[in-house]
């Protein structure tokens, strides 16, 4: 175990390899999704509009009374942010149930095709934190929105953290169950915004530097003043142009960068 230091707070840390995590065919089955180990806080940007959420991660055991709602357009952040926040959790010793639409939802039909019911009860009695990305592509799902409203109500009751994150504020939902809609817009809401130039240049140096990518900086500005607050698209001009040096052995310039972006 060591210790790491993150605005003013101590992180105890555990080598994930030494920590005895649920077996992932039982996560499969389950219908949760394997939590991303590169998506940490020490790699993601902070901005004036994720400062305080991702002040939260550390301390996110805190709040449990009501379900967090983080929502932000595509792209935003919003699932490195729930990763990260996960991958802290784990680091503890801790369980944590991610799941998405892709994952949830077939692993539902999986039980009604077999007779068998999806046994929510023993989520909540296995993991210690329940986190739900995207929850505005389970609209029309009924009986997938009643499994969520079950385990958000059995987290919540036995006082254990909930995350959903969202493209769209909660009371915008549509194609949800009311009960659902209204523990969603009882929780505690938090927007992330998209980010501004100077944060899209933050963003675009720590994508070229988890590659060890040399730029300019009138290359990181031309990129960070192209039309688009979208963290996934910004770091897509990086693996682009990052593909371009390495096969044509060539330094990426203001030109070359317009020249193979556009």
């Amino acid at each position: 175990m060591k210790a790491e230091r993150r605005d003013d707070s101590i992180i105890l840390t555990i080598p994930l390899s030494e920590i005895p995590l649920i077996e992932k065919s039982t996560l499969k089955s389950q219908g949760c999704l394997f939590v991303d180990q590169a998506k940490t806080f020490q790699n993601f940007v902070v901005t004036p509009s994720n400062k305080f959420i991702s002040s939260l991660g550390n301390k996110i055991e805190i709040i449990t009374e009501l379900p967090m709602y983080i929502h932000g357009n595509s792209g935003s952040g919003k699932s490195h942010l729930v990763h990260a926040i996960a991958n802290v959790e784990i680091s503890r010793g801790k369980n944590v149930f991610l799941t998405s639409v892709n994952y949830l939802v077939p692993s539902i039909i999986d039980k009604i095709r077999n007779n068998q019911p999806y046994l929510w009860t023993t989520v909540c009695a296995e993991y210690d934190m329940l986190i739900i990305d995207d929850i505005q592509e389970f609209k029309n799902k009924t009986t997938t929105q009643e499994t969520i409203l079950n385990m958000m109500n059995g987290f919540k009751e036995a006082k254990k953290p909930v995350i959903v994150t969202s493209t769209i504020p909660a009371i915008q939902l549509s194609g949800f169950h009311d009960s659902l809609v209204g523990l969603l817009n009882g929780s505690i809401h938090l927007q992330i915004n998209a980010p501004d130039y100077e944060s899209r240049i933050a963003i675009l140096k720590t994508k070229a530097k988890e590659r060890e990518f040399k730029l300019y900086d009138d290359v990181i500005e031309y990129l960070a003043k192209r039309e688009t607050s979208n963290i996934r698209e910004l770091e897509g001009f990086i693996i682009k142009l990052h593909a371009v040096s390495v096969i044509l052995g060539i330094t990426i310039d203001i030109e070359n960068a317009k020249e193979h972006l556009n």
